[in-house]
């Protein structure tokens, strides 16, 4: 368990219940109030008196009122008054808040800016080099094929294609058909008729279960070869960020 000034009670896993943390947190700011009402006490009871400038109706002259504080940016006293509003600059007079403030803004609005800097170029670096290497590796031509096998494979759609093992009962069946009725012919014709017509309906299936694969295997291959035709889009690295989506 650790008390960081600024987040409050930091608790790991297993530390403190979050009421006895809310706690602390409440007992720590309550000390520090207490350290800033006593420094503000002890400026008070030196005599020290406001040293910034308020404007009234006739010019400007030094405020004079007991002062609370001192700017630790300008080291000059300050009272309540002239005191930072702003919870983070309470160690501020007004006048230094307001100029850290702007400070703050404008270093933000560098950095963003200079960010926005960085983007646009690696943008166009990364554009010019995705130009480069899809004119290098034919992206224009590659895209035409892809659009051709993207129509092939729409029409080679197979809904339930067969597995493995009915395409190998279906080989298997087949070198048997054609085994058997080579036989039954060099025995008898008669003998041949009936082997292919009780073998008509296993060998239909086969057939069928045979072209369904071919289909398929068509079909895989189609897609494998539009996918490495796809590697000529983009800047042709692998593990681009930029390209990522396009793979």
């Amino acid at each position: 368990m650790v008390y960081d000034p600024i987040m409050g009670p930091q608790a790991w896993p297993g530390g403190p219940h979050p009421a006895a943390l809310a706690r602390m947190q409440a007992e720590a700011q309550a000390a520090r109030q207490a350290e800033i009402k006593a420094a503000r006490d002890a400026m008070r009871a030196s005599g020290t008196v406001c040293d910034l400038e308020y404007d009234n109706v006739g010019g400007t002259g030094p405020c004079g009122v007991p002062a609370a504080g001192r700017c630790i940016r300008c080291s000059r006293a300050f009272c309540q008054s002239h005191q930072s509003s702003r919870p983070l600059y309470t160690n501020l007079c007004q006048e230094c808040q307001t100029q850290e403030v702007a400070q703050n803004r404008r270093a933000a609005e560098q950095r963003a800016a200079t960010e926005q800097d960085r983007a646009r170029r690696e943008a166009d670096e990364h554009a010019a080099k995705v130009a480069r290497h899809e004119t290098k590796a034919g992206w224009a031509e590659a895209k035409e094929k892809m659009a051709r096998l993207d129509e092939l494979i729409g029409k080679s759609y197979v809904q339930s294609p067969p597995s493995q093992g009915a395409t190998a009962a279906a080989l298997v069946l087949i070198v048997v058909g054609v085994v058997v009725g080579i036989v039954a012919c060099a025995s008898s014709p008669t003998g041949a008729g009936v082997a292919l017509g009780i073998l008509l309906l296993p060998m239909g299936w086969a057939a069928w279960t045979l072209a369904m694969s071919t289909r398929q295997s068509r079909r895989e291959e189609r897609i494998r070869e539009r996918n490495k035709l796809e590697r000529a889009r983009g800047c042709g690295d692998m593990t681009c960020e930029r390209c990522k989506y396009r793979q």
